[in-house]
C-alpha cells in the first residue's frame, strides 16, 4: 500500500448466509475485543414497525473488531482502542482516540433509497449474516433485510440507530468524479461531475449530492428529489433524522463552503 502504517483489513460478516457472497461470511462473532478480531452482535436491538404496529423487525447492533498489523493495537470500534495481553484480557487504551472516516461513492439506487452515498454506506460496516440474510439469530433481520420490500427505507432507521449507539463518523467523504445518476454500474448513465463532497453530517451530505447532483442529471423528482414528500430519498434520509435526533434536511441551516480546484493547486511527493 506504500504506508507502513496503514492496515489493509477485510471485515468478513461473522455467521452464514442464505445467499452466498463469495468469502464474506463465516469470518468469526466474538463477545468482546479480547477475544480475537471479529463481529460483535450486541444486546441493543433496533425495532421498526409497520402496518399500524401489526408487523415488526427486529435488527441487532452489530460492528467488527479488527487489530492493525502495524502496531498491535485492536479497533473495538464501539469502545476505543484496545490492547490485548496474552492471557486472554486486555485493557483500552485512554489515551488513543479511534476516528472513523465514512467514504463512499455517489450513485442511483432505485425505488428503495433514491440513492446510494454517505448514509447508506454504513450498511457496510454491520454484519448483514446477523439476522435474515443470515441463519442466526432467529426472529431477526440485518440492516438490508429491516422493512423487506413494503417499507424498502427503512435501512436508514437501523443505520440511525447504529450512529447512535455505536459510533457515528467523526468525518464523511462522499467522492462524485463520476455520478451514476440512472444505474450503478452502466457508464452510459454516469456523468463526471468532478466534485468532492465532505462534512459531519451524513445525512445533510446526502440531501444536498441528491438535490443537487444527481436530481439534475436524472430529471426524476420521483426517486431523487429529496424535497418531494414520497420520493425514497426524502422517506430514507426523514427516518434517519427522525431515529438520530441529529443533523437537517433543512437546507438553510446548512453551511456550505465551495472550492473550484486547479491543477496547480495539488503536489504530490514521492
Amino acid at each position: 500500500m506504500g504506508h507502513k502504517n496503514a492496515t489493509k483489513y477485510h471485515w468478513r460478516d461473522g455467521g452464514s448466509k442464505i445467499d452466498i457472497w463469495g468469502n464474506g461470511q463465516n469470518g468469526k462473532i466474538v463477545k468482546s475485543a479480547a477475544e480475537g478480531d471479529g463481529y460483535i452482535w450486541t444486546d441493543i436491538d433496533y425495532r421498526f414497525y409497520g402496518f399500524f404496529g401489526f408487523k415488526r423487525w427486529k435488527v441487532k447492533m452489530t460492528y467488527p473488531v479488527f487489530t492493525s498489523k502495524y502496531s498491535g493495537i485492536t479497533v473495538d470500534l464501539k469502545n476505543g482502542a484496545f490492547q490485548r495481553d496474552s492471557k486472554g484480557g486486555g485493557v483500552y487504551i485512554e489515551d488513543k482516540k479511534i476516528k472513523l472516516i465514512n467514504f463512499a461513492g455517489l450513485n442511483d439506487h432505485g425505488p428503495d433509497t433514491g440513492i446510494t452515498s454517505a448514509t447508506k454506506n454504513y450498511m457496510g460496516i454491520t454484519d448483514l449474516s446477523c439476522g435474515w440474510w443470515g441463519v442466526e439469530p432467529k426472529g431477526y433481520h440485518g440492516v438490508h433485510g429491516v422493512g423487506e420490500s413494503y417499507y424498502p427505507y427503512a435501512k436508514a432507521g437501523a443505520i440511525a440507530y447504529f450512529m447512535k449507539t455505536i459510533r457515528k463518523a467523526d468525518l464523511n467523504i462522499v467522492t462524485a468524479e463520476w455520478i451514476g445518476w440512472q444505474h450503478r454500474t452502466n457508464i452510459k448513465k454516469a456523468s463526471q461531475m468532478k466534485t468532492i463532497l465532505a462534512g459531519t453530517d451524513p445525512l445533510a451530505l446526502d440531501y444536498y449530492s441528491s438535490k443537487h447532483l444527481v436530481l439534475p442529471l436524472s430529471k426524476n423528482p420521483q426517486l431523487h428529489d429529496p424535497d418531494n414528500p414520497s420520493s425514497p430519498i426524502r422517506n430514507f434520509l426523514q427516518l434517519g433524522l427522525q431515529t438520530s435526533g441529529e443533523g437537517t434536511l433543512d437546507e438553510r441551516l446548512m453551511k456550505v463552503r465551495q472550492y473550484n480546484f486547479k491543477p496547480q493547486d495539488v503536489s504530490f511527493e514521492i
